[in-house]
């Protein structure tokens, strides 16, 4: 890991969101750039996707299986199931579903158990945006906090994924943009 360059993690970003969720070489291409500030060009976009895909391929068959399936529902791995009833979910939509919607899942989850264990902390939600909870705490108790944070979203991760890891990052800030 110490070994991996800025731009090495960049790029890796940008294949792992764009091809997991259906993503093409060239929208590959456009998005490294656009969201991730990585030039590539057309080629080496696919190259990325085949490396991707030979080197995963267990989320190839996957891929292959939700691009032949007309899918009019879905699942989080909560049970919480999503309807297309207007036709057939599309490829991005059936890949993106059950991993977006797992992670809303769990990102629910953490904010329910949070609110009654951050009790003796008096700190705050002051916000949630994706997979981040962002809490207002007194200095004193930012600490103890951050811990009760980091173990309740481990918590509720390993509740929906028991076979994974499930490590959190957590920052100490004065303001929201010191994260």
């Amino acid at each position: 890991m110490a070994e991996v360059t800025s731009d090495q993690r960049q790029a890796a970003k940008a294949v792992n969101f764009g091809l997991f969720f259906g993503m093409g070489a060239e929208g590959l291409r456009n998005s490294a750039r656009n969201t991730f500030q990585v030039e590539m060009s057309l080629s080496q976009a696919q190259q990325f996707k085949q490396r991707f895909f030979d080197s995963y391929q267990g989320f190839n068959a996957y891929y292959q299986t939700m691009e032949r399936t007309k899918v009019q529902q879905l699942t989080t791995l909560s049970g919480r199931i999503r309807h297309f009833t207007k036709g057939y979910a599309s490829l991005t939509k059936a890949l993106n579903t059950p991993v977006q919607g797992t992670a809303a899942d769990i990102i629910k989850r953490a904010l329910v158990d949070l609110t009654l264990l951050l009790v003796d902390t008096k700190a705050q939600i002051v916000a949630c945006v994706h997979d981040e909870i962002i809490l207002e705490v007194e200095e004193a108790q930012a600490p103890k906090a951050q811990q009760v944070l980091r173990q309740v979203m481990e918590a509720a991760g390993q509740r929906y994924l028991p076979d994974v890891p499930v490590v959190v990052d957590s920052t100490i800030a004065d303001n929201w943009a010191g994260k």
